[in-house]
């Protein structure tokens, strides 16, 4: 049996405990060895990060130092370019041992319109794709039959397969939904409201420090 890696990325625009807390029940749900968080520079399908390159890496470092579970790799933070999931996930496959299957976390809303993504049907030669929960109108995701049949010739329900085999599987995970948002978050500090049950302390902290998210 391999050991699992995961990639989880996002503008994590502020990192909350929806993402934290997401990633710990999934790593005890399916024994994920490592997930490694990448924080996007210039996404292709979401607009720009309201905070600094500089600041979403520090409050992503401010909420995950005390836990050996996370490593944050800045590769598309130094790519001045669009970041392309895949080619960054081509990067995260060569860096990591062979003996080691690699997983990518994607909530079920982005599953939804996934088939937009460059090259998305080549993910699954680099990866598994591992989804968790969310809120989702799953009468998008039925109306694109190709996405449908392609979700079902590689779905699998035993999770032993992610460690079986480097690549290859889709698995949706049975953890609960965490309904908290990086716009949530970001509303709640231009209202001068708290945000102390959906952020880690320190990350709080340095939000009102550095004076983030109040226009």
């Amino acid at each position: 049996m391999k050991l699992l890696y995961a990639v989880f990325g996002g503008t994590f625009d502020p990192f909350h405990y929806g993402h934290l807390i997401s990633c710990i029940l999934l790593s005890n749900e399916i024994k994920i060895k490592k997930i490694i968080i990448i924080p996007n520079n210039i996404p292709p399908h979401k607009k720009l990060p309201k905070a600094s390159n500089q600041d979403r890496f520090n409050m992503i470092k401010l909420s995950t130092s005390n836990n050996k579970l996370f490593i944050i790799d800045p590769i598309e933070l130094k790519n001045n370019q669009i970041s392309y999931t895949i080619q960054t996930l081509k990067k995260i496959k060569k860096k990591i041992n062979n003996n080691i299957s690699l997983g990518f976390i994607i909530g079920e809303d982005n599953l939804n319109t996934f088939y937009t993504w460059h090259d998305w049907e080549s993910f699954l030669k680099i990866c598994h794709i591992i989804i968790c929960p969310r809120k989702t109108n799953q009468i998008i995701l039925n109306q694109h039959h190709i996405l449908n049949d392609w979700i079902n010739q590689y779905k699998i329900q035993n999770y032993y397969n992610l460690h079986r085999y480097s690549s290859g599987c889709i698995f949706f995970s049975n953890i609960p939904n965490i309904n908290i948002s990086s716009t949530q978050i970001r509303n709640l500090k231009k209202q001068k409201k708290h945000i102390s049950k959906l952020v880690h302390w320190k990350v709080e902290k340095y939000i009102n420090k550095n004076n983030l998210y109040n226009n």
